[in-house]
């Protein structure tokens, strides 16, 4: 396993599973559907209460809710890092919710003529305090994974050729998630059943099913040869699906354990891009684990110490002793001490210093730079961004310069300084880019092929 803990998050059921050795030693299901974060700390809290939780260490996270979305996109060819502010621009543009997205993608061919991306898109907020409640029961989130990305992992392990096309079909107690994937495990189609088919639903899910049999053929031009079907409730439904479905059916018995989701999130690899928790905050959230447990320790260092130190002046004043002996080593221990208490203090700087790197509502600079490379045009570089605080208001200062001939290049400055003015940051702009520029231009700036610099500052209230 990559990870010590894993939990199941998916459509309302919550499981939890520590592992030792690569298999689950323990495990808890809460008895009651999680659908909200109010609940999901519920039952972290009852978790914790059955399972070893107070040592912590790393958990991985299968998450699957109504809230998220998997959407493909046509997208041209483009570099990585233009993809991803192509497909920021596209979040933010499209989104179905209120608050900031977290979304994650992997390339996807859609069609036998198309490239594109499968985006998965939810609300921040909830990744936000998922790692949050994973932290106050000493567990550090490396990853929060769809569930059409386990299914993609795991595709291959059915032995399938590489171009087979697979129906797989993941049963839920509220819900059935249908992927179509080719036999490498590269998803072709994802489709939720938003229903309970327990609910006497049983041939309306057939009748769903074989529906997105015929979608797939016709939007993207395969047919699925062989379906399996996985969860612990396939073999309640395999017997109407092998009567019904379109195309052969059988049961993944590797797949049908009441913990086959958390064994697969837990043991993916630890690269894996199709990640909701970015890469910077699980840095930032690596980071502040490796700290507190270093500044538990210290703090172990200094009682052990401490206690040495009495046990050894108890010894002088009863027994007889080399004082003088004794007395050495009380001061190498004062010294001690004394070091691992400035190691306390280089701690306490380290973590305000991460506090200042955490991008969240309440630290402005450090939610501003996380943004500036999706809101600064192409072709322009960022030389310098400075953000004060002065006052009720905090002070912007930006320059840099443009690859653009010097009478393109105020486009891009002109792109750059709206984006600033506009949501979310509605800025009020007191040094125009138009200063510096009619500058360079009154210098003989326009009679030049050199580089065009700009200079913005302003307000953000």
């Amino acid at each position: 396993m990559n990870t010590r803990f894993g939990i199941e998050w998916i459509y309302g059921e919550f499981l939890i599973s520590r592992f030792s050795g690569g298999k689950s030693v323990e495990h808890w299901q809460a008895p009651y559907p999680v659908f909200d974060l109010e609940t999901l700390s519920r039952a972290m809290h009852e978790a914790s209460t059955q399972i070893d939780l107070p040592r912590g260490g790393d958990v991985a996270i299968a998450y699957e809710d109504d809230l998220h979305t998997h959407e493909f996109i046509e997208v041209p060819k483009l570099s990585k890092r233009d993809l991803e502010k192509h497909l920021a621009r596209r979040v933010e543009a499209s989104k179905p919710f209120e608050g900031q997205a977290a979304w994650c993608f992997h390339p996807a061919k859609p069609g036998q003529q198309m490239d594109g991306v499968l985006l998965h898109l939810m609300p921040k907020r909830i990744v936000d305090a998922v790692v949050r409640i994973c932290g106050e029961y000493y567990l550090t989130p490396k990853r929060l994974v769809p569930l059409s990305e386990i299914i993609s992992e795991h595709v291959p392990k059915l032995g399938a050729e590489a171009e087979d096309v697979l129906l797989l079909i993941a049963m839920f107690s509220e819900r059935v998630q249908l992927v179509v994937a080719h036999g490498d495990g590269e998803v072709l189609f994802v489709r939720e059943l938003q229903y309970s088919w327990q609910d006497n639903n049983l041939d309306r899910l057939v009748l769903d099913i074989n529906r997105t049999i015929g979608y797939a053929k016709q939007r993207i031009g395969v047919r699925a040869e062989r379906a399996w079907v996985m969860g612990e409730h396939a073999e309640r439904v395999i017997e109407a699906f092998k009567a019904d479905l379109e195309c052969p059916v059988e049961i993944d018995q590797t797949a049908t354990d009441a913990d086959f989701w958390i064994a697969e999130v837990a043991g993916l690899p630890q690269r894996l891009d199709s990640n909701l928790i970015p890469r910077l905050a699980r840095r930032a959230i690596s980071r502040k684990s490796v700290m507190r447990a270093a500044v538990l320790t210290c703090f172990a260092l200094v009682s052990a110490a401490v206690l040495t130190s009495g046990w050894v002046e108890w010894m002088l004043t009863t027994k007889r002793v080399d004082a003088a002996q004794l007395q050495t080593e009380i001061l190498t221990l004062e010294e001690d001490i004394v070091a691992l208490e400035e190691e306390l203090r280089v701690f306490d700087l380290e973590q305000l210093r991460l506090n200042h790197l955490m991008a969240d509502a309440s630290n402005v600079p450090a939610l501003f730079f996380s943004q500036l490379g999706d809101m600064t045009p192409d072709g322009m570089v960022i030389l310098s961004a400075d953000v004060t605080r002065t006052n009720e208001m905090w002070q912007i200062e930006l320059s840099g310069t443009s690859q653009l001939p010097f009478d393109q290049a105020p486009q891009e400055f002109a792109l750059l300084e709206a984006r600033l003015s506009g949501e979310p940051w509605h800025a009020e702009v007191t040094e125009s880019w138009r200063s510096t520029w009619m500058q360079q231009l009154k210098g003989g700036g326009a009679a030049t092929n050199g580089e065009v610099g700009f200079r913005i500052r302003g307000v953000l209230r």
